[in-house]
């Protein structure tokens, strides 16, 4: 919620309830980069727009602030925060959401692709499979955010993915 109220009214936050978001990833963590300063600085600053936040080996307002906008400015929109996804609203088309994009999300876990709405979706999706366990998904935002087409690529993605799967 500390995100909210810091970016207004243009970021999503969206977070999915399940184990595979709860899994670490094969990237380097804060630790190592604090261990070894030479790995920060060959790309775990916020200057630099990090795909995921919890890897910048020092953060606070002002680094949450540039890191979004530095991916911002490259129509990077989506950043993870550990196991949350930040969307930033573009106000502007992007041919992020082509059925190209979709299908490089299909069967990958969270973090073998750029963050995207996409593979938070295919998370999701693969533990309703694999675990028979409901899954949620909580997207938070204030008005004008992006909620509601938030959720139509969330549908779009298991409308697509399930098509081709048996659940």
């Amino acid at each position: 919620l500390l995100l909210l109220l810091l970016f207004s009214s243009f970021v999503v936050v969206v977070y999915c309830f399940g184990k595979e978001f709860e899994q670490s990833r094969s990237r380097m963590s804060s630790v190592e980069a604090i261990i070894n300063p030479k790995l920060a600085a060959d790309g775990l600053r916020a200057e630099d727009g990090v795909d995921d936040m919890t890897h910048i080996s020092s953060i606070d307002v002002d680094g949450i602030n540039t890191n979004l906008r530095v991916r911002f400015n490259r129509d990077d929109i989506y950043t993870y925060s550990g196991t949350i996804l930040i969307a930033v609203n573009p106000y502007k088309q992007l041919p992020i959401y082509e059925k190209d994009t979709l299908e490089r999300y299909v069967g990958k876990p969270i973090g073998k692709e750029r963050p995207h709405i996409f593979a938070t979706a295919e998370a999701a999706f693969n533990n309703v499979k694999n675990s028979d366990v409901n899954q949620s998904c909580l997207i938070s935002g204030e008005s004008g955010s992006g909620k509601t087409e938030t959720t139509k690529f969330i549908l779009q993605y298991l409308c697509a993915s399930s098509s081709s799967s048996s659940t």
